[in-house]
This record gives C-alpha cells, structure tokens and sequence, in this order.
C-alpha cells in the first residue's frame, strides 16, 4: 500500500540489481518505524472515540 511518494521515491532511487544503499535502507527503516507509530495512535484514537461514544449516549 502505498499511500504517500516515500515509497516510490525508495524504490526509484534503488539500484539497478534492486539492492538499496545504506541510506535508503534507513530511511525505509524509519518509515517502517513511523507507520508502525501511526497506526498504533490510530488504534487508540479509535477505541477511545468509541468509548466517549458509548459514555455520551449512555447518559
């Protein structure tokens, strides 16, 4: 899935022979790391805005 340029941008900067260099490779670590962050706050947001919604109408 592919949401953003990041992606590309790593698979078009990659070598011929489709290994990454080193700083692609961290930078696709960080991404990884930032999307695993994100949807873990996503998550959270979610259960938390379905419990305020059962709190609100439950009152």
């Amino acid at each position: 899935m592919i949401s953003d340029g990041s992606a590309v941008l790593v698979l078009t900067n990659a070598k011929c022979d489709g290994r990454l260099s080193e700083n692609e490779r961290a930078e696709l670590n960080r991404l990884r790391k930032e999307n695993d962050e994100l949807a873990m706050e996503r998550d959270v947001l979610k259960r938390s805005a379905a419990l305020w919604g059962k709190d609100t109408i439950g009152r």
